[in-house]
């Protein structure tokens, strides 16, 4: 046999990646912004020939097209878990879904609402400003649905006892809320036969497996639960009274 003969090729030389477009690499940028925060292509749409007079972004200048991203990048500010605002209005719309005010809640139909209210597209593009009137919105929503909202002097009563959550906070406005929308939710309930009104906060502390005499012990998180529990036992029963 000959000998084996070995060829060795010479090292392929690097290809240099070529520079990125500025004006690829701000649509890019636009596009993950509007994905980030839910903004839907129609909506994008609008807010390009609102802010630059142009339809398509492949018409527009570089400076026109870091207006738009700052423009959609300006309503990110952290995620939603930092932005108290957002979860006290997601908060609010589910508590009207689960007293059976409302029907759906997906976030088309709370942006329809936001949009009414605020006249902004979309609730991640709210500040704090912004949310107020959406807030104060669903909040007289849900007194017409029958939520008695605590006055500042019950709550201040409540504060004077010294009560502690079991989280270990004192107990305070966003404790004060649940509790009003428990109340209306177990009225309804009761009304339907379901549960005895009266007999609310024992039912809550063993839901959450902890049974108290003080219900102003109760946690946010633990009243959560117990709006969950109680608002798919209301929707159920009106799902069967629909049904019938």
């Amino acid at each position: 046999m000959g000998e084996r003969v070995v060829t060795v090729l010479p090292e392929l030389r690097r290809r240099r990646a070529a520079p990125v477009d500025p004006k690829v690499a701000l649509m890019r940028a636009i596009m993950a912004a509007c994905k980030r925060q839910g903004v839907d292509n129609e909506t994008r749409r609008a807010a390009q020939k609102r802010i630059t007079g142009k339809n398509s972004m492949t018409d527009m200048t570089v400076a026109e097209l870091i207006r738009l991203r700052d423009h959609f990048n300006r309503g990110w500010n952290g995620p939603k878990s930092q932005r108290p605002h957002v979860g006290k209005i997601r908060a609010l719309w589910w508590s009207l879904y689960w007293i059976g005010a409302i029907e759906r809640v997906d976030d088309e139909a709370l942006n329809a609402f936001v949009k009414r209210q605020a006249h902004i597209q979309h609730i991640n593009f709210l500040d704090h400003r912004g949310a107020m009137p959406v807030i104060e919105g669903l909040k007289a929503w849900l007194e017409r649905e029958g939520v008695m909202w605590w006055s500042a002097e019950q709550l201040a009563g409540v504060v004077a006892t010294g009560a502690m959550t079991s989280a270990g906070t004192p107990f305070s406005q966003a404790e004060a809320d649940r509790h009003a929308v428990l109340s209306q939710l177990a009225a309804r309930l009761d009304d339907a036969g379901l549960m005895n009104r009266l007999a609310l906060y024992s039912w809550i502390g063993n839901a959450v497996g902890r049974p108290t005499l003080n219900q102003w012990t109760f946690s946010a998180s633990e009243l959560d639960q117990a709006l969950r529990a109680l608002g798919k036992k209301y929707r159920a029963h009106l799902a069967k009274e629909q049904r019938l």
